[in-house]
């Protein structure tokens, strides 16, 4: 072998060295570039599933939060209508005591307390009623007085029975039922 000979074949064993060499140094590359996005997308994946559970929180959070302030303004125009229907109602009443009307509810419930009780019973009415009808005959003055001054409470003669309709009682049952219907009317009590 020739001088010439083994300067190639050193040459050759060079240039193949440099090629392993070359090859493996590319493939670690390699490897390490993917590792690199391997991680970075694991990272991202997490970064973006607690993100979306904190987002989710947030909106969750919210939400209850504005259903709750929507809860709390219905009630309050709820309970703002019923109150300005409720003073409807106060006035409306207050000017019924002045009408015939009026007049002609009192005899018929002093109708239907001699019609119940018995015609011996006991009638109490307020004092300006008993003038209102113009007979204080079987009529007594009714010493309590309420918001709603009107009507008439009846007691049997054997003290066992009474029937109350004053208009007081009369009223608030009537309240009542116009607070419970106007809750029905919007939706819920």
């Amino acid at each position: 072998m020739g001088l010439e000979n083994i300067l190639s074949e050193i040459e050759n064993n060079r240039r193949q060295r440099i090629e392993a060499l070359r090859q493996e140094y590319d493939k670690k590359t390699g490897e390490l570039v993917i590792s690199t996005e391997k991680r970075v997308s694991s990272i991202r994946k997490e970064s973006d599933a607690m993100l979306s559970e904190q987002l989710e929180a947030v909106r969750a959070k919210y939400a209850t939060a504005l259903e709750i302030e929507e809860r709390r303004i219905y009630k309050e125009r709820k309970d703002h209508l019923i109150s300005e229907a409720l003073l409807l109602f106060d006035d409306l009443a207050t000017s019924f005591y002045k009408t015939k009307e009026y007049r002609k509810l009192l005899t018929s419930m002093i109708k239907s307390a001699k019609d119940l009780l018995g015609k011996d019973c006991k009638i109490f009415a307020h004092e300006s009623d008993i003038e209102s009808l113009g007979e204080t005959k079987g009529l007594h003055k009714l010493q309590k007085g309420g918001r709603f001054a009107g009507g008439i409470f009846a007691v049997s003669s054997d003290g066992k029975k009474e029937l109350d309709l004053t208009m007081d009682t009369i009223m608030a049952s009537i309240k009542e039922n116009l607070i419970a219907e106007a809750a029905v009317r919007m939706g819920g009590a």
